[in-house]
Order: structure tokens, then C-alpha cells, then sequence
């Protein structure tokens, strides 16, 4: 039997040529998997509030209240959106219960964060920090008896005023009691039995066994009637208080409000809340005119701190709100909206109108446009 020999000649190696394809549009090559870059979303979930790094949005609003330090803190709202928050938070016994427990959580958060602080006085009386927090929201005058052996109390001498006949700072009851059960190391309720909203002469707040009750049975319509009839004749004669409260505080108030339990009968109520504010107006002033109706508009939002009005054209309406990155929640400018579409509701002009939402660079922006 023969035997190739198929022994290679030393130095030499051999190698196969591969051949490239005439037409290389055919040949399929492997895709290389890249992982999707992470985008950086906002959280708007319903769920609960957005959490902002390293804060959450209430610790958000209360430093920037406590230190003065936020660029937001600066501005201030008129008591009408103070008074407006009251009445809506006050018209149902499980909505006053919600606002007392809210308050309580930010109460304890104040605590903390005052202990934490620098100020070597907080730590000698810390119902000194309390007493600071009242007086950044914009109430100065403040008597608290924190050494009273009888039990501590505490008092604002003044607060809005509007009489709906109960006592309605159910969200400073809470905070109150949340601080000072914190500072004890045991639950210490304090509830409000002197309110300026009640006919008193000042808003006090003592030591109880029982938590926060209704006082009486409010009508939430006549209440609402009655409020949107004070506030538009406070327009009309433009007569203004002095009383300014911080800005940041009265969202804080929207946020505990509009909790996603209770957002849809608020939304409602702000609707309805808006068509008698429109017809108060209308049957004071006699709008007569589009141009009229929308500059009383563009007074009410701002006086309600409902966003930022600007009318780009009367004929045909073309008007936009704009939200700051504080306000730009989006219960809050659902809450906002409901208000307006109520107002121009009363003016017959809502089945006419389309509103466009739009969020841009944390910001929110409402247009509303008259239809073709």
C-alpha cells in the first residue's frame, strides 16, 4: 500500500483564502446589543408625592420655608388663597381628620429638622423653632406657654378672616401636635377651640384627649356661595389686605388637600367653586364683554395663586397658565383648571373652548383656545 506523504515543507504554512461575497448586501451580520441609556423622568405618579433628591417635596417646602433660603420663598400669596384652601379643606369631617393627620407627619419632620440645625436656641427650647415656622408662613403675631405647668397652648392673633362658623386650622393643629409629641416622646394632641373663622378673637390651640371632631354640619354649597360672594366683592371695591403668606406654604396646603383619595370630589367642588365666582362677578360688574371677563379672570387667578394667566388674544381667546416648577404638580394644575373651566362655564364659553396641556422643562403650561 502506497503512502502520501503529506508532510509540509519546513518554513512554509499553508492558509486558505476566504473569498469575499460579489454581493455583500445579502449576507446578514450579527446586531450588537447596546443597553438603552437611562432616561431622567420627573415622577408624576398618582401614587404618591414625587420624590425630589435628596429630599421628598414636603421636607422640600418646609426647609425652604424654615431657612428662607429657596428662590421661591420670596413670593407671597394674598390670604383670599389661604381662606380659599380653608373653606375646601373644612367642608367634610373626613377631609378635617386627613388635614390633622398630614399636618401631625410634618409636625415631626419639623422637629427633626430644627434639632438638626445649627441654632444653639432650639436645643435650650425647641418650641422656639415651632414658634419661627409660624412666623416665616407669614403669622406674627404668636403667644405660645410652653412652660404653663397646666399643659402648653398656643395662640395666632392674626389669621384670615372669614366666619363659616367652626374652627378650621385643622393642618396647624396637626403640625403642632406632630412637634411638641415628638419633643415629649408621647402623643400629645392639640387641638384648636378659639378660631377667628369661628367669631373669636384669635386662633388657640390647647392639650386634648380626643382627636379632632367636627363642630358643626357645614352646607358645603352656601358655604361656597357665600365665599365666592365675599371674594368678588373684595375685587370690585379692590379692597386688599396686608396679610401675605408664603408661597411655599400654601402649596404645602394644596399638596395635604389634594391627596388622590379625596383629588376628584376636590376637583368638583373647585368647578363648582368656579361657576359662582362667575356668577358673582357677572351679576355685580355685568360683564358684558369677552375682554372684561377674562381680565376679572386674570385678577381671580392671581389672587388665587393658580397659576401664571396670560392673555395672548381676546378674539378669538387664546390665553395660556403657566406653572412653576414648585406648582407644576399635576393635582394641583388639574385643581387649577377645574376652577377655570367652571368660571368660563358661567360665561357660557367652555363648549367652545379646547384646553391643551404641555409639561416643558418641569414646567407645566395650560393653552386654552377658542375652536374654529
Amino acid at each position: 500500500m502506497s503512502i502520501k506523504n503529506n508532510k509540509q515543507k519546513k518554513g512554509k504554512i499553508s492558509t486558505l483564502k476566504k473569498r469575499k461575497p460579489k454581493n455583500m448586501k445579502n449576507i446578514k451580520r450579527p446586531i450588537k446589543k447596546v443597553a438603552p441609556k437611562r432616561e431622567k423622568r420627573h415622577n408624576m405618579k398618582e401614587t404618591g408625592p414625587a420624590r425630589a433628591t435628596p429630599e421628598s417635596y414636603e421636607e422640600l417646602l418646609l426647609n425652604g420655608i424654615r431657612y428662607n433660603s429657596n428662590e421661591y420663598n420670596e413670593y407671597v400669596v394674598d390670604d383670599c388663597a389661604i381662606l380659599f384652601n380653608r373653606l375646601l379643606s373644612n367642608l367634610t369631617p373626613s377631609l378635617k381628620e386627613m388635614q390633622f393627620r398630614y399636618g401631625a407627619g410634618i409636625g415631626r419632620m419639623l422637629y427633626k429638622s430644627c434639632m438638626s440645625s445649627k441654632n444653639p436656641i432650639y436645643n435650650i427650647n425647641p418650641v422656639i423653632g415651632l414658634v419661627d415656622f409660624f412666623q416665616s408662613i407669614g403669622y406674627k403675631q404668636i403667644i405660645d406657654n410652653s412652660n404653663d405647668i397646666s399643659g402648653f397652648s398656643f395662640a395666632i392673633y392674626d389669621s384670615p378672616e372669614f366666619n363659616i362658623g367652626s374652627c378650621i386650622h385643622n393642618l396647624e393643629s396637626g403640625i403642632i401636635s406632630g412637634f411638641i409629641s415628638t419633643m415629649r416622646g408621647m402623643t400629645t394632641i392639640m387641638r384648636e377651640h378659639e378660631c377667628i373663622s369661628n367669631g373669636d378673637d384669635r386662633c388657640a390651640f390647647t392639650e386634648t384627649k380626643h382627636l379632632i371632631k367636627s363642630d358643626s354640619n357645614i352646607l358645603i354649597e352656601d358655604t361656597i356661595v357665600e365665599f365666592t360672594s365675599y371674594m368678588s366683592n373684595r375685587i370690585i371695591k379692590k379692597e386688599y389686605t396686608n396679610k401675605h403668606f408664603s408661597m411655599l406654604y400654601n402649596q404645602l396646603l394644596w399638596h395635604s388637600l389634594l391627596h388622590i383619595k379625596y383629588s376628584d370630589i376636590i376637583n368638583k367642588l373647585l368647578y363648582y367653586s368656579g361657576i359662582q365666582m362667575g356668577n358673582a362677578i357677572n351679576s355685580n360688574m355685568h360683564l358684558n364683554s369677552k375682554q372684561k371677563t377674562i381680565k376679572e379672570l386674570e385678577r381671580i387667578i392671581s389672587l388665587l395663586n393658580f397659576g401664571e394667566l396670560k392673555v395672548k388674544s381676546v378674539k378669538p381667546l387664546n390665553i395660556t397658565v403657566e406653572f412653576d416648577v414648585i406648582s407644576s404638580r399635576r393635582q394641583f394644575v388639574d385643581a387649577s383648571l377645574a376652577f377655570i373651566k367652571g368660571f368660563l362655564e358661567s360665561q357660557g364659553m367652555r363648549k367652545q373652548l379646547d384646553a391643551i396641556e404641555e409639561k416643558r422643562y418641569n414646567k407645566y403650561l395650560i393653552t386654552i383656545k377658542e375652536k374654529k
